[in-house]
C-alpha cells in the first residue's frame, strides 16, 4: 500500500473513531447534525455513517431520518463493562492517586436501591500503619466525606428522599436538615467534601464525586489521612485538586461527562461537612 493510500486509510479510521464516540454521547443524531458537530463535509458523515450501518455499530432510522448505535455497537459495549467493574476501571486511578499523595486512596459506590454507600476498595501506600476502612458494608450517605459527595450531586427528589429517611442519622450527628442542604450546596460549588473527626479523632477525609453517563453521582473517590499529614504544607488544598482532577478522570471512563460537574451543572439543592477517619486497625473518615 503506497504512502497516499495508507494516509487516506489512516484518516478514515480516525474519522470513524470520531462518528463512533460521536454516536456514543447522543440519543439519535442526523447527518446535518453530525456534520456541524465534527466539522466534517455532510457527504464525509454520510459516507462514514453508510460504512458503520454496514458493520453494524450504527442504524437508520429511517422514519425519523436519524442515526443511534447500532447492535454490534452495543453487543462489544455490554462486552467491555461485563469484563471490567467499576473497581477494575478505577484501580489505575486510584493507584496513581496513592503514588501522588503517599495517602490511602478509597473508592466509595452509590447504592440506588437502598439510598445507601459501601466502600469497594482501598489502595494504600507503603507505610507501616494505615486506616482499616469498613469495605462491604452499608453507610449512611450523611457519614463521611465519601458519603456526602456522592449525596450532593443527586437528582433533587433524591436528595429530599435520602434526608427524610436519614433524619436519625442526622440526630445523632447534630445536624438540622438546615445545616445538612447549607453543607450539601457547599460540596456543589467546591466539587469536593471534607470530613474529620466524625468516626475517629484525628482522621481527615477528602472525596470527589463519580459522575456516571446520566450526569448524577453513582461513586466517590476520596483520600484519607491524618490531621496532621493532610494539613502539613497546604495539604488540603493540593489533595482537593487531584481528587476533582482524578475522579473526574474516572467518570469520563465511565461515560460521565469530561466537564467538572458544579452546582450550576447539578442542579441540586444543598451542600456538606467534615467526617471520620482513623490509624492502624481503626476506623476510618472516608
Amino acid at each position: 500500500m503506497g504512502e497516499a493510500a495508507a494516509n487516506g486509510v489512516s484518516g478514515t479510521v480516525a474519522r470513524s473513531v470520531r462518528v463512533l464516540r460521536f454516536i456514543g454521547e447522543c440519543r439519535t443524531t442526523t447527518i446535518r447534525e453530525a456534520s456541524v458537530a465534527l466539522n466534517l463535509a455532510p457527504s464525509t458523515v454520510h459516507r462514514l455513517f453508510d460504512l458503520l450501518a454496514r458493520e453494524g455499530m450504527i442504524e437508520h432510522d429511517k422514519t425519523r431520518h436519524s442515526y443511534r448505535a447500532g447492535p454490534e455497537f452495543f453487543r462489544i459495549a455490554a462486552q467491555v463493562v461485563a469484563k471490567y467493574d467499576l473497581r477494575t476501571i478505577a484501580r489505575p486511578i486510584m493507584r496513581e492517586v496513592v503514588a501522588t499523595c503517599a495517602e490511602s486512596c478509597v473508592l466509595g459506590l452509590f447504592l440506588p436501591a437502598i439510598r445507601k454507600m459501601t466502600l469497594v476498595e482501598q489502595v494504600d501506600p507503603p507505610l507501616p500503619l494505615r486506616y482499616q476502612l469498613p469495605l462491604n458494608t452499608h453507610l449512611s450517605l450523611l457519614s463521611g466525606a465519601s458519603g456526602r459527595s456522592i449525596l450532593a450531586f443527586l437528582a433533587p427528589d433524591q436528595i429530599e428522599l435520602i434526608l427524610e429517611e436519614e433524619k436519625s442519622e442526622s440526630a445523632r450527628m447534630a445536624w438540622s436538615r438546615v445545616k445538612v442542604s447549607r453543607e450539601l450546596k457547599v460540596i456543589q460549588q467546591k466539587g469536593f467534601a471534607v470530613s474529620h473527626g466524625e468516626i475517629v479523632d484525628g482522621a481527615m477525609a477528602i472525596a470527589a464525586p463519580v459522575i456516571g453517563a446520566e450526569g448524577r453521582a453513582i461513586a466517590s473517590l476520596a483520600v484519607t489521612a491524618p490531621n496532621e499529614r493532610m494539613l502539613h504544607a497546604g495539604g488540603v488544598q493540593r489533595v482537593s485538586v487531584l481528587m476533582r482532577t482524578m475522579a473526574r478522570e474516572l467518570s469520563v471512563r465511565l461515560g460521565g461527562p469530561k466537564e467538572e460537574q458544579t452546582v450550576a451543572s447539578a442542579s441540586t439543592p444543598t451542600a456538606t461537612r467534615s467526617g471520620p477517619g482513623s490509624r492502624g486497625s481503626r476506623r476510618s473518615s472516608a
